[in-house]
Parts: structure tokens; sequence; C-alpha cells
């Protein structure tokens, strides 16, 4: 026993231990737990007093108080869980990532993913704690009626996993490095996220309760469906832990590693996923859906392998493998630009061809209009975004080497993105007098990336973008046969 307490205790994350002895030693979570017991008794000894006394006098038909006070109860739990505990995970992750206690992350022998795994397993305790008190109270309105119990567990399973999803999203808000403002407008738009996210929560275990989704629980719809939500979360925490693992990691480290590894997993498991219900729900759709946010992901990758570095340290080239196949693999998954823009257009290139097969493979007339707008919708948005990423990239190179830095080239990208789409339209109207219309403003919409949306010119967007992105490449050629060249192996 002695020995297995002493394993046990290694096994331990010293970050997660830490940050619970200190969230017991402070006074914000017993204030906490105490507000919750006394909103909990109040409102249950409230709908127990309504209804002894309502219900023999008057006959109103009181049968869904339980689920009224179950919505009530899991409001409040799911305020708490995916607002409370996340930012308060997220402040003191971004308190050690601060200048003054940044050297603290270098210097400890935990390794990266220690540290975030420490925070992420403390933020789940604290919210498995809130669960764990809110659970008899919610248990017990079953016997208020409206509601069963199935359909309690099912949801509190639901709102757990979307208070994990929050709490490892507040943490990647707070590991990504950079200045004041970009930080500030990282939390804000993890703000944003998570705000989201407990809305639709909120509106989506209503909804459950009110259909009454336990008893669904022995069909198999519902075990594919839940299968499919459990696993589409998971990937999206597993995601989230790569990405916060990396911002914390030291700049010549091999950032990218681990992310594109994890990527490409959850790029192939999410679109079997998608591939399967679609096929089970005959929904073509579902394929367009998981086209359109892996696109999105690969797209602000290329951007992102643009603002990598170009030349590896000593130590990341020693790891680089000696035989042909293994550095070509390792070419692929290891930081730097040319690694990194050949791995995201891969990816972008097999997931078009996987939408334009599944269109084939369904042969409906929903398959045929994803393959006709759809695929080349995006096609054209993936051939802007080469376009304007090799132009960001060789005008910071060019001209902008002293003022901009190289890890900010995805922001140039977009900066261009955004006057391309702009100026031409202003020109157009404010010089040259175009009519405001549609059709008068197309031929002044080529370098916007969206465009293709307008279905009627199309197929001129798309031709336009593809020799842009032609010329795009073409230029770039002597830059990435460069980058090929200097990824050997430092012996």
């Amino acid at each position: 026993m002695v020995v297995l307490g002493r394993r046990l205790d290694d096994w331990l994350n010293p970050i997660a231990v830490r940050e619970l002895r200190q969230a017991v030693q402070g006074k914000a979570l017993a204030a906490m737990l105490i507000f919750f017991l006394a909103v909990e008794v109040v409102a249950l000894g409230g709908a127990l007093v309504k209804n002894d006394l309502l219900a023999p006098k008057t006959g109103v038909n009181l049968a869904p108080v339980g689920r009224q006070l179950f919505s009530f109860l899991y409001g409040i739990l799911l305020f708490t869980s995916l607002l409370f505990v996340p930012l308060y995970t997220g402040i003191r992750m971004r308190l050690e990532r601060s200048d003054t206690n940044l050297d603290l992350l270098f210097v400890t022998t935990l390794k990266p993913a220690a540290i975030i795994g420490g925070k992420l397993v403390s933020g789940l305790v604290l919210t498995l704690l809130l669960f764990t008190t809110c659970l008899p109270f919610m248990a017990f309105t079953y016997f208020l009626r409206g509601v069963d119990l199935p359909s309690v567990l099912i949801v509190l399973v639901f709102g757990f996993l979307a208070a994990a999803t929050s709490i490892q999203l507040a943490i990647l808000a707070a590991s990504v490095p950079g200045s004041r403002i970009f930080q500030v407008g990282t939390g804000i738009v993890g703000l944003g996220l998570i705000i989201f996210m407990l809305i639709y929560s909120i509106v989506g275990s209503v909804l459950m309760i009110e259909s009454g989704v336990g008893s669904l629980i022995g069909t198999g719809r519902f075990w594919g469906i839940a299968a499919s939500v459990l696993g589409l979360d998971l990937l999206a925490i597993a995601a989230g832990f790569v990405l916060s693992t990396a911002a914390v990691m030291p700049l010549a480290a091999n950032r990218a590693l681990p992310i594109r590894v994890t990527f490409t997993a959850v790029w192939l498991l999410s679109g079997l996923a998608a591939a399967l219900w679609a096929r089970s729900v005959n929904e073509p759709e579902i394929v367009g859906v998981w086209m359109g946010f892996a696109l999105a992901v690969l797209l602000l990758s290329f951007l992102g392998a643009l603002s990598e570095r170009e030349t590896l340290g000593p130590r990341v080239r020693r790891t680089i493998p000696r035989n042909p196949f293994g550095r070509m693999a390792a070419f692929l998954f290891y930081s730097g630009q040319a690694g990194g823009v050949t791995w995201s257009l891969a990816l972008t290139g097999l997931t078009l061809a996987a939408g334009t097969v599944a269109a084939a493979i369904f042969g409906t007339t929903k398959s045929t209009k994803l393959a006709a707008e759809l695929v080349p919708t995006l096609l054209a948005i993936a051939f802007y975004t080469i376009f304007y990423g090799g132009l960001a990239a060789f005008a910071r190179r060019r001209f902008l080497a002293r003022r901009v830095g190289t890890g900010h080239t995805w922001a140039l990208a977009l900066f261009l993105m955004m006057l391309g789409a702009i100026v031409p339209i202003l020109v157009a109207i404010l010089v040259f007098r175009v009519h405001r219309t549609q059709p008068s403003l197309f031929p002044w919409q080529a370098l916007n990336t969206f465009a293709t949306l307008d279905a009627a010119h199309r197929p001129v967007y798309l031709l336009v973008s593809a020799w842009l992105a032609a010329a795009t490449v073409v230029l770039a050629l002597g830059w990435y046969r460069r980058g090929l060249s200097a990824f050997r192996r430092a012996d």
C-alpha cells in the first residue's frame, strides 16, 4: 500500500495539486458553494410550498413544475460552470503567462503539456465539484413531475462537456503570446466564444428536456448522435490542448510538430464522422459543413505557416530522420515555412477532393448542388488565400523587413485581403461613379476573396483566383526549393 501510495503521488500533476490547494484555501470557492446551496434550497423549498398550496385548492395542473425548477437550477449551474470557472482558470493562466512570471515557464522542469494538463484538470475538478453539489437537488425534481431521470443525466453530461470545452478555450486564449493589444483581442474573442457556448448549451438543454430525450436512449439514432457529439467535443478539447501546449513552448522548440500531427488526426476523424453521419441520415450538407470548417482552419494554418521561422535551430535539425522517406514526412510536420505551407495546402486539396467524391457517392440533387456550388466557392477562396499569403510574404521580405516581423505575416495577409475587397469598390464608386448594384460592381470585385459567393459570376472569379494563385506559386518556386534543400539533419 505504501508503494502504491507513492506511485499515485508521483502520478499526480503538481500544477493541478497547487491550483486545487489554492482554490480550497481561498474564500471564493467556499462562498460560491454556500451561495449554490442557499439558492437550491430556497428554489426547491419554494417549489414544494407552491405545489402543496396551489394544487389541492385550485386544481391547477402543476405537472411541469419539476421541469421548470430543473431548468432554473441547471441554468445557474451552467452560468457558473461555463463562465466563472473558465474565467478563473484563464485569469490564473494569464497571470503566469505575463512578462513578470514568464521565466517560470522556461525554468521549471515540467513539460509544457504537464502545465496545460494541470490547469485543465484543476478546472475540471472544480466543475465536477459544482455538478455534484447540484446533482441531488436536480435529481429531486423528478418527484415534482415533468422531467425524467435519464434526461437529467444526459443533460448533465452534455453540460459537463460544454464546460470542459469552455475551460480549454479559456486556457488557450490565456496562453497565446503576443503584444498587450493582441492578448486583449484574443481574450475578447475567447470570452465571446464562451458566451456563445453558454447560450447554446442552455437553449439546447432546455430543448432536450422538453422533448424528453431520455425516452430515446434505447434507439440507435440517439447513440449515433451522442457518439458524434462526444467525439467532436473531445477532438476540440484535444486540438485546444495541443495549441495551448505549443503556445507555452520556447520559440526555438519544434512547436508545429504536435499541432500538425493532432490536426491531421482531427481532420481525418472528423471527416469520417461527418461522412458516416451524412450517410446515415442521407444529408450531404453535413459533409459541406465539415468542408467549410476544415477549409477555414487549414487556410488559417497556411497563413500561420508563412509566419513561422524559415530556418530551424541545431537542436531541432538533429532530430530530422536520415532516410529520405522519414525526412519527407518530417518536412510536412516539423516547424518551418515551406513544410507548413505544403502540409496545409495538401490537406486543403484532399478536403476539396473528399467533397467531390462524397457528392458523387450520394448521387442526389443535394449532393450535385454541393459539388456545383460549394466546392468551386471554397476552391476560389483557397486560391485567393494563396495569392494574398504569397503577396504578404513577398512584401514583408522585400519592403517591410525592418518594421514587420516574420511572425506577423498572417496579419499583413489579412490586411491586404481587406484592402483587395474594399479599395477597388471605393475607387469604382467615388472616382468612376459606378452604380452600387451588384452587376455594375462585378469587374471591380476581382480581388475580393469572398466574391465567389455571387453565383452569377462565380466561374469568372474562380478563373481569376486560379491565375493569381498559379502566378504566386511560380514566383515562389525558388523560395520553396531553398526551404526544401535547407531541411537536412544537422550532425
